[in-house]
């Protein structure tokens, strides 16, 4: 959809409630919740070493450096050529879950910018959806696809300081100029899967109402005026009174069914690609009053992989689709996003979890249960000695892909990675006073289908607008 003045407006209003938005949303959620060529020079690592004596069996270390599949991050759209085992990684999957072990990472976006390259390149994937607000983000679809808008000014206005960083910006920039010229490759579009932000999704179906039945379009704003007090996500939603949440859930769904009961009515007023726009945006109404009205956030995971397969049903039977979210939700543990892509697809999806020895990342304070303050960088500990990193470590490799789903490895040897063991997952706030907080135990290969780790990592480049 094409911005109006209306959804422009939308920027500066969702900027003011990101940080009181994130606040409330996050304090309730789960913390939400390489490989290149080992140092040749003994002294680096025992320089890396020297805060914490890394001790792995040896047989799993070999193993490690036998299965691990190494990359370098030069600087982005310089080559990727170091990518080329994604084919074999990827094969025929038409979805590719891009997690995050924290939402404040430099180097975990900029390998997601190369993936998505590669993808996009060589293996002709068309879409990419980040967890982020579904109608702010087909604005910047609208900008990578004709060029429409400015860029920094429509990724502010996803609402969120984790998306408005240089590294996203620049992977928007590089879908812009492949879209100038793909080649052989197709174009590629951004999308966003989230629902938690319907204050524009709210406002783009009752434009789209007003142009094919404005009638309809008065009788819809009625329907929608008790939720309208809460359509910005400060949580005021979850404390309202029962029978508020009762009216405004039964008169959202109207307004849904109804627009869905006149699809052909409404689409030979429009176009078939509009009326689907408007019908999907009075779903994500509906999705963004279950979440806003539950501390729990209700079923957002669900909602998000139904988003996710709304945008591949609109990409065609030929397309392919990269997805970027937290560890949390890429996961295909039960109720999670991944876990619903999983039972929909199958072997025809790929999940990629995130992990991380050491390093610093961008996040908010969170102390005594309450998070506040801007996003800033943190450094963190090491890791404790019975964690996947810890592992990781052992193998002086500082960049690698593990394809945790090899099944060739002797049992005496891969069998550890089937160990329960601690891994850190961060979500947009961190507690510096309680680390191990932000630690969980698991069996890594029941949430990730390819492992990406990193030795050290760096802050993303936050932007302001």
């Amino acid at each position: 959809m094409r911005a109006t003045d209306e959804n422009i407006r939308h920027f500066k209003r969702l900027q003011t409630l990101t940080t009181k938005a994130l606040l409330v949303l996050a304090s309730v959620a789960l913390m939400v919740g390489s490989c290149s060529k080992t140092p040749s020079d003994p002294s680096e690592a025992e320089a890396g070493e020297a805060d914490q004596q890394v001790r792995v069996d040896p047989a799993i270390v070999d193993w490690l450096k036998m299965k691990c599949l190494p990359f370098e991050i030069p600087k982005v759209e310089s080559g990727i050529a170091d990518l080329a085992y994604l084919r074999d990684l990827v094969g025929g999957a038409r979805v590719v879950s891009l997690g995050e072990a924290t939402h404040g990472t430099k180097e975990f976006a900029q390998i997601k910018h190369r993936v998505l390259e590669y993808l996009v390149d060589e293996m002709g994937f068309n879409t990419f959806a980040i967890e982020a607000g579904w109608a702010e983000s087909n604005l910047l679809n609208d900008y990578v696809m004709t060029g429409q808008g400015d860029p920094a000014r429509l990724l502010a206005g996803l609402g969120y300081w984790m998306w408005n960083t240089q590294e996203l910006l620049d992977m928007i920039l590089w879908m812009r100029r492949h879209n100038e010229n793909p080649g052989s490759a197709p174009m590629v579009g951004f999308f966003g899967f989230d629902m938690q932000t319907p204050a524009m999704a709210l406002g783009n179906v009752l434009a789209y109402l007003n142009k094919v039945d404005p009638a309809t379009a008065s009788w819809a704003y009625s329907l929608y005026a008790p939720f309208l007090p809460y359509r910005y996500p400060t949580g005021a939603y979850a404390g309202a009174p029962d029978n508020v949440k009762t009216t405004c859930r039964r008169y959202i769904s109207q307004v849904y069914d109804f627009i869905a009961s006149h699809k052909l009515e409404y689409e030979s007023r429009s176009s078939e690609k509009e009326y689907a726009q408007a019908l999907q945006g009075a779903r994500i109404v509906v999705q963004a009053e279950a979440v806003l009205s539950s501390t729990g956030q209700g079923n957002r995971d669900y909602f998000m992989a139904e988003n996710a397969r709304w945008l591949l049903d609109q990409a065609g039977p030929g397309g392919k689709m990269v997805l970027w979210a937290h560890n949390s939700h890429v996961s295909i543990r039960d109720l999670r996003m991944g876990n619903y892509l999983r039972s929909w697809y199958g072997d025809q999806m790929v999940v990629f979890g995130f992990a991380f020895y050491r390093g610093s990342f961008n996040a908010v304070t969170r102390h005594g249960g309450i998070a506040s303050g801007e996003p800033h960088p943190f450094q963190v500990d090491n890791p404790p000695g019975d964690s996947y990193e810890y592992v990781f470590r052992g193998s002086n490799i500082p960049k690698f892909f593990l394809d945790l789903r090899d099944p060739s490895s002797p049992p005496s040897i891969g069998s550890w990675i089937l160990e329960p063991r601690e891994i850190r997952l961060v979500g947009w706030y961190y507690d510096d006073l309680y680390p191990r907080y932000f630690f969980y135990t698991t069996q890594l290969l029941k949430e990730y289908d390819v492992v990406v780790y990193f030795q050290e990592t760096s802050p993303s480049t936050l932007l302001s607008f």
